[in-house]
């Protein structure tokens, strides 16, 4: 007996970069090309080095280029990379599922900043507000 690829396996060994998924929520802002034209937004499902995979709202064709910006909605350094739509399927939400293939690889710290949280302050304390004090029982 001789075992057989599966679809999920062949696609899987197809990809060029390992895939994180994003520590928090992180969104790209894609601009497409023509003047006046509102940048389209897509919340990052997986990340690697070479490419995403979002969801939209939008519907982005295979094939169409454009440049983009991924950020964390909390904050952090913005990266700015040149994309390639190479699939676009709609979900039953009825948003599109995304993947693009980066013009040029990430480095890791790029990726680092989206699926690591950031250093805490040891000097902030979520847990306490200044000046603020809970009220005495009765």
């Amino acid at each position: 007996m001789t075992a057989t690829e599966s679809p999920a396996t062949s696609k899987a060994e197809r990809r060029i970069a390992p895939r994180f998924q994003p520590a928090f929520s992180t969104v790209c802002r894609l601009y497409r090309a023509g003047v006046g034209k509102r940048p389209v937004a897509g919340l990052v499902w997986n990340l690697s080095e070479t490419g995403i995979s979002m969801l939209t709202a939008d519907d982005l064709k295979p094939g169409e280029q454009m440049a983009a910006e991924l950020e964390a909605e909390s904050g952090g350094p913005v990266v700015r990379v040149d994309l390639r739509v190479v699939h676009a399927a709609q979900v039953p939400t009825g948003d599109r599922l995304i993947g693009a293939r980066f013009a040029e690889a990430l480095d890791a710290a790029a990726i680092q900043s989206f699926v690591t949280p950031p250093e805490r302050d040891a000097t902030r304390r979520d847990d306490v507000l200044d000046g603020w004090k809970l009220p005495k029982k009765g």
